[in-house]
């Protein structure tokens, strides 16, 4: 058995394994899949280290979840993160049909319906753990608000909040494709976590400035899914037939996709294996999570999340006009702290000496990088300003310093360095 690093989710004490397993497909989405591969793909993930697993009603009208808690039974609840939706309820169908209409085949026998208020969001849950076998969750989300209504994320969210101080949850978010609300939600403090669909991928990075930074700004998580956007980066090679949002890849969307993978095959890596790291280089991306219905994808995806994408394909990619810079500038902000660190605190083992060692080599590479970084192409079109300001980002090296030392927040305190951000340093 193997392990996959954590990372913590926002501020919240959670940690999710940095590939999460989508159950969608346990629900038959688009195909049916078998009780067995079903199970055999839940036994290798967790074999593979994976520990954090995502469902819903909405998947299969119930399947997943069920499926799930089969194949979840055997190990220790506490060793493993399990997430659920609210916003459909499903209820009798009084008309049922052969085949569900919502793109999971399964018998219509039940319908959904929305409903974000607090009794809807109550009973939704409940109905969830009886079916997922489990008196709790760690995180639920409330499901493709913004397809009902404006509005429907903040009553959900606030229903929420309560079920969160019971005890029943310990956070909370929103499932969505759409950004639009997500700025205000975060800064009205309503979002542990947001799981956002497609929109920050290796394709296409819209959500950067409506999800994941704000997520940074507010001490919140992002969890990216869809990375594969549809279909259009699973493959080493576009098809001219490939998806992308649910629906028909336009031709310049495979035009892009097919120039990312010549760039990624310049440096020895698959259009998937970078789509998959992509997300993780913003230090707000907690966990990717993917749709695995077979222990063969899962194998596949867990060696494309393991292999060692190099920094020189981000670089291509940003002169290619093809990637967002201030994502790789993060990558390299960070892998040079890590490597002063490696290098001027080595054989160092107390916690708190760590800490006070990491928060000087943080103001060193701040120090260096203003006066020299702005050489490197990664950060050249950042420009000074805002090269600073991702250099002053202190809830997230503040997470970053206490993740790296092995102690908790609380702890630099005790160490008498105050908050370790680089503006406390410089």
């Amino acid at each position: 058995m193997t392990s996959l690093p954590t990372r913590p989710l926002g501020s919240t004490s959670l940690q999710l394994t940095e590939i999460g397993f989508g159950a969608a497909s346990l629900g038959n989405l688009y195909r049916v899949t078998t009780d067995d591969e079903a199970f055999n793909a839940v036994a290798c993930a967790w074999e593979r280290g994976v520990r954090y697993f995502d469902t819903a009603p909405h998947y299969g009208l119930g399947l997943s979840e069920a499926r799930l808690r089969l194949a979840l039974a055997e190990y220790p609840r506490h060793e493993y993160i399990l997430s659920t939706k609210v916003g459909r309820l499903l209820e009798r169908n009084p008309q049922p049909t052969p085949l569900d209409t919502g793109g999971f085949q399964v018998p219509g026998d039940l319908r959904r319906v929305w409903d974000f208020s607090r009794d809807g969001v109550r009973r939704s849950l409940d109905d969830s753990l009886r079916r997922l076998g489990t008196d709790h969750v760690e995180i639920v989300y409330a499901h493709d608000p913004d397809q009902f209504h404006a509005g429907a994320a903040r009553e959900a969210l606030e229903a929420l909040a309560q079920l969160r101080s019971e005890g029943v949850v310990r956070a909370i978010g929103v499932g969505t494709n759409s950004v639009d609300e997500l700025p205000e939600l975060f800064r009205d403090g309503l979002l542990d976590v947001v799981m956002l669909a497609g929109r920050y991928t290796l394709l296409e990075q819209g959500g950067l400035h409506t999800a994941l930074e704000p997520a940074l700004a507010a001490g919140a998580g992002i969890v990216a899914v869809g990375v594969f956007n549809s279909g259009l980066l699973s493959s080493d090679w576009p098809a001219s037939d490939a998806k992308y949002d649910y629906g028909q890849a336009p031709p310049e969307m495979i035009a892009r996709a097919r120039q990312l993978a010549v760039i990624c095959e310049r440096h020895g890596t698959t259009l998937p294996q970078a789509a998959i790291a992509f997300p993780l280089l913003h230090p707000a991306v907690s966990s990717v999570a993917i749709g695995m219905r077979t222990a063969e994808q899962v194998e596949s995806n867990v060696a494309r999340y393991q292999h060692d994408v190099p920094k020189a394909l981000w670089a291509d990619l940003i002169e290619a006009g093809l990637s967002c810079s201030q994502a790789v500038a993060d990558l390299l902000v960070r892998t040079e702290i890590l490597d002063r660190a490696d290098r001027d605190l080595e054989g160092t083992v107390d916690p708190r000496a760590l800490v006070i060692g990491m928060t000087e080599v943080i103001a060193d590479v701040r120090v260096d990088l203003l006066e020299f970084g702005l050489e490197e192409p990664s950060f050249r079109e950042l420009g000074a300003a805002q090269l600073a300001g991702l250099l002053d980002r202190q809830a997230a090296l503040l997470g970053f310093v206490c993740d790296y030392a092995g102690v908790e927040d609380t702890s630099v305190e005790d160490a008498g360095v105050g908050n370790p951000g680089v503006e406390d340093t410089g």
